[in-house]
């Protein structure tokens, strides 16, 4: 047989989603209108964001979530 496993066939969806997903924009002056940049120092599960652009009517529910205004810096 040459077909795929269920967990290949399940990592390759992943993939595709995780590709297919838009990405925040790199500085605040790329952002639309309405929208801000929201941080947090660990993701919330393996792989997942530390970075998001949140419409402002957003913003406190996501802070609730442990997300901040300002990037988090990593000391070493």
């Amino acid at each position: 047989m040459a077909g795929l496993t269920k967990e290949q066939m399940a990592e390759r969806e992943a993939a595709t989603k995780q590709a297919s997903e838009p990405t925040p924009p790199d500085s605040v002056d790329e952002l639309p209108p309405g929208k801000m940049m929201m941080y947090r120092s660990n993701p919330l599960h393996p792989g997942g964001p530390v970075k998001a652009s949140v419409h402002e009517a957003e913003v406190e529910r996501w802070i609730e979530e442990g997300w901040s205004h300002t990037p988090c810096v990593e000391e070493e």
